[in-house]
């Protein structure tokens, strides 16, 4: 492992200085590291035992280039099936900044300060790559997403509920999360009336305990008749899923 001792606040003045263009990589679920233009972070995935308070985490610089590093933790949550994120003391970096040297790494070391009681804490770890000082021109950084999950004292786990909810002429998928624990949905699919259902968006989610997601849905509709039944298939972190759901009217 490579550390450096340059200044820090030369990487954040310019980041505060440039105009940046992220490149967004949303990570989770995989234990392979997630490597992008050289810069590599491992694992993708935090997971905090009941009881273990710290863990780390390495960035790998895999380029003929230095660069800096800045990582902020945030608390996250989910309303109205959106991912929200709020940046919090509860989890803290160390060092939040740095200077990764060319083919060097750093270990980044992860601190729980409040372990959660009744139900599992999820959090994301924002790694962003800082803008060269000196460069010219929009500096194209990147940004790794990691999810750090930290269980509650006593056992959790993640208890599904699923319906589709008509809006107008458009309905939606809706899976909530109402156990104690994240669950992750791949792909799911919907069957009404012999025909398929398609989804829009993203299909490869987590549902965080006590919240939702909602999968708007395309296609021919008509089979989706409040009082009706589709049915859904899918597959979870606990494994396959395959039930009957329920369409309810506005």
């Amino acid at each position: 492992m490579t550390r450096t001792r340059r200044p820090a606040f030369r990487w954040a003045r310019a980041l505060c200085r440039r105009a940046v263009a992220m490149a967004v990589i949303g990570l989770a679920g995989h234990a392979a590291p997630a490597a992008s233009q050289g810069l590599q972070v491992a694992p993708v995935n935090l997971e905090l035992p009941a009881g273990q308070t710290v863990t780390t985490i390495t960035v790998s610089n895999n380029t003929d280039r230095a660069t800096g590093m800045q990582v902020r933790s945030f608390d996250w949550r989910q309303q109205g099936g959106q991912d929200v994120l709020s940046p919090t003391q509860v989890v803290e970096v160390s060092p939040p900044i740095f200077e990764l040297p060319a083919g060097g790494s750093q270990l980044v070391r992860v601190v729980l300060r409040s372990p959660p009681d009744a139900k599992e804490a999820a959090y994301r770890l924002l790694f962003d790559q800082l803008p060269t000082p000196g460069s010219t021109g929009i500096t194209l950084a990147l940004r790794f997403s990691i999810p750090l999950f930290a269980a509650p004292q006593f056992a959790a786990s993640p208890e599904l509920e699923t319906h589709v909810e008509r809006q107008g002429a458009g309905a939606v998928l809706v899976v909530r999360n109402s156990g104690t624990r994240h669950d992750r949905l791949f792909a799911p699919s919907l069957l009404a009336g012999g025909a398929k259902i398609g989804l829009s968006g993203n299909t490869n989610f987590y549902v965080l305990a006590g919240c939702e997601q909602r999968w708007p849905l395309a296609g021919k509709l008509a089979t989706l008749r409040p009082g009706a039944h589709a049915q859904l298939t899918a597959t979870t972190s606990a494994g396959r899923v395959d039930r009957a759901v329920a369409v309810l009217g506005p």
